[in-house]
């Protein structure tokens, strides 16, 4: 993987053409946004506003995909989870988010929030453990992604598995969790109370819960072999981090804990739409960290790394291949 050590400017080129590749079809016949199933405000707000013009809405999911893939890059570099270096995360992202879409989705939206809430709990220096403020803040920000997507609730759950990692055990550490998480929704309900849309909302909430269940979805062969890739992926990456976190330090094993807790609230939301084919973008934040540490394993010797390089080569090009055909 020479080329994602390098020249910064050469893997910027890679990713924009792989994106090219992803996106050329909605570009060029784009489809309205998807409905969303109940509950999420702000995300039919959003939906209202581009209704009309189905191409600027393709533009705008390409434009904040690539913008998180980057945020998210700097942010796993800027823990040591990733290389300084590298762009392979930006890549990933993009290739994750890219395979299911075909124009701006509720996920896309409420990704940016968890990125920020990632944020908030990753550890630096000595310290094992977040503040109150921070904890708030996480909290909140899942809140928010909710008002996007409603499922991403959910995603609590990986929050409150992060806590007990962390050692977030006392009252006021869950006071701030149901605090920080219905701060969001305090603002919603004083808003809709003053427009009369408090029960409509109500209503929609009610509708999205009805949507749960255990759903396969239709789908051809091939869509099921990409869909399988980016999963065998997943899988593959997430092993890889067991085997890494040996060989790291305290924090490094913390943080990367924290990004692979979120598996267990994205598998918690496709209960919301369909356990197969499954929805990546529920996976897109530890996709894009697993499947980085699958592709760039530290190397002990320049052989090994010449035996290896060619098959790193192979297991990303068929990665863009799945996100391809899905």
């Amino acid at each position: 993987m020479k080329i994602f050590t390098k020249s910064i400017p050469l893997q910027a080129i890679v990713i924009l053409a792989v994106m090219f590749l992803l996106w050329v079809g909605p570009l060029a016949d784009p489809q309205p946004m998807p409905a969303d199933a109940g509950g999420a405000v702000l995300y039919d707000i959003i939906a209202g506003w581009l209704a009309p013009t189905p191409l600027l809405a393709v533009i705008l999911a390409m434009v904040l995909i690539l913008f998180e893939g980057v945020i998210l890059n700097l942010l796993l570099a800027d823990n040591g989870l990733s290389p300084q270096n590298s762009l392979l995360p930006t890549l990933l992202y993009v290739v994750c988010m890219s395979a299911p879409a075909t124009t701006l989705t509720p996920m896309v939206a409420a990704n940016a929030m968890l990125i920020l809430c990632l944020r908030q709990l990753m550890l630096k220096g000595t310290l094992l453990t977040i503040s109150t403020d921070r904890a708030c803040a996480a909290t909140a920000l899942i809140g928010l992604a909710s008002l996007f997507y409603l499922p991403a609730v959910l995603l609590m759950i990986s929050y409150m598995l992060t806590a007990i990692n962390y050692r977030l055990y006392s009252w006021k550490d869950w006071a701030v969790l149901f605090l920080g998480f219905l701060a969001p929704y305090a603002l919603l309900a004083t808003v809709l109370m003053f427009t009369d849309g408090l029960a409509g909302w109500w209503q929609g909430v009610a509708d999205a819960i009805g949507t749960a269940g255990v759903n396969i979805g239709e789908f051809s062969a091939w869509q099921a072999v990409g869909n399988g890739a980016l999963l065998l992926a997943l899988v593959a990456g997430m092993v890889s981090v067991w085997n890494l976190s040996s060989e790291r330090p305290v924090i490094w094993q913390k943080n990367a804990t924290t990004l692979i807790t979120l598996i267990v609230g994205a598998t918690a939301m496709l209960f919301f739409t369909q356990l197969f084919t499954t929805d990546m973008q529920f996976f897109a934040l530890p996709f894009t960290f697993c499947t980085a540490c699958l592709l760039m394993p530290p190397v002990r010797s320049l052989s090994q790394k010449r035996r290896k390089e060619w098959i790193f080569v192979l297991i990303l090009i068929l990665t863009i291949a799945a996100a391809l055909i899905c």
